[in-house]
């Protein structure tokens, strides 16, 4: 996925969350089944000490905005007509600003809702893009 896909999520989150701060990268993608899914990795990085109600909150909109920007996704390989792509679930993995796994949102189809996954376990590194490290605490 190019970072010009992503734009639209990237809409979402500041509609959502109001004026934050989103970088985004796209890195080529390697191995086997890589077509297999579309697949984003989300990093949410705070500067402060957040409550736990506010955190929480905060990831509810992170959720929301992934799924409505899946949906967008599916509507638009299927107004391009390409069934190959529209056939292929989405999934996002929302992680802390230490790497550690937040969150797994899954999308099957345009028909479906999204599953939830509230306790992965599926640590990652974090992203070698140089903007992304000078945020973090």
């Amino acid at each position: 996925m190019s970072v010009q896909d992503l734009s639209p999520l990237v809409e979402e989150l500041k509609l959502g969350l109001g004026d934050v701060a989103v970088h985004v990268a796209s890195a080529e993608e390697h191995g086997v089944g890589v077509t297999l899914y579309e697949v984003i990795h989300i990093y949410v990085t705070v500067k402060v000490n957040l409550a736990p109600h506010i955190w929480k909150t905060g990831l509810d909109i992170v959720i929301k905005a992934v799924g409505a920007y899946f949906l967008k996704r599916f509507a638009k390989h299927r107004s391009d007509g390409n069934h190959h792509q529209l056939a292929r679930p989405k999934v996002a993995t929302i992680y802390d600003q230490y790497g550690n796994p937040l969150r797994i949102v899954e999308m099957l189809g345009p028909d479906t809702e999204p599953t939830i996954t509230d306790d992965p376990n599926v640590p990652r590194r974090l992203p070698l893009d140089e903007s992304f490290r000078k945020d973090r605490p």
